[in-house]
Formats: structure tokens, sequence, C-alpha cells
């Protein structure tokens, strides 16, 4: 692996370590005056997540990046939610699994874009 390709795996494993770190807190309140919900921060969260997977696997030149990308955010997003349902004061929610599949959606439509504005 190249060094700039280990770097992009790098990326994705501390992203994904941040997202487990996170599922593993008992409590996620936030102080009173940031007002979040909760799917919002799951698909921004996932959005991030894909878009960091999908950089990851463009350095390798496959041609269904995207739907690679997809389909490891979605899958993690699952693993995520079944590892909440350890976690005492967590649950597991396939609304969560929902949010994160918007968000993964919404990162790979907005690479797409991108990637086709570009070539033209």
């Amino acid at each position: 692996m190249t060094p700039g390709r280990t770097s992009r795996w790098l990326v994705v494993a501390v992203y994904a370590g941040m997202i487990f770190w996170l599922s593993h807190q008992t409590d996620l309140s936030v102080p009173a005056p940031v007002v979040l919900n909760d799917k919002i921060c799951h698909g921004v969260e996932y959005a991030g997540f894909t878009t960091t997977l999908a950089m990851a696997l463009a350095a390798g030149g496959s041609p269904l990046v995207l739907t690679r990308a997809a389909s490891l955010a979605i899958l993690c997003g699952l693993s995520d939610e079944y590892h909440q349902r350890f976690v005492p004061g967590r649950d597991s929610d396939l609304a969560d699994v929902a949010a994160d599949a918007v968000g993964t959606g919404s990162a790979c439509l907005a690479l797409a874009v991108y990637r086709r504005r570009r070539r033209v």
C-alpha cells in the first residue's frame, strides 16, 4: 500500500473508531443551548464516514467506489446499532440505521455529481 492509500485508510479507521466510541457512551446529552436532532446527527455522521470510505476506495482505482463505500457504511451502521444493544442506557433503533442510510445516500449523490461535473 502506498503512503497516500495508507493515510486515507487511517482516516477511515479513526472515523470508525470515533463512531464506535460515541456509540459506547452511556449518556450523550448535549448542553441545553445546543438543540440537535438525533436523526440529523446520524445522517451527517454517516455522510462523512461514507465520504472517507469513498476517498480511501478511490485510491485503489475501483470502478464501484460509491457502491462499495455505501455498502460498507451501511454495514457499519447496522453493526453500530447491534453494538448499542449491549451498552447500558442505549438502545438499538432501526430508524437510526435508516438515518445513517440517508446520510450515506446523500454523500454518494453529492460525490457522484461532483465526479460527473469534474469530468465535463
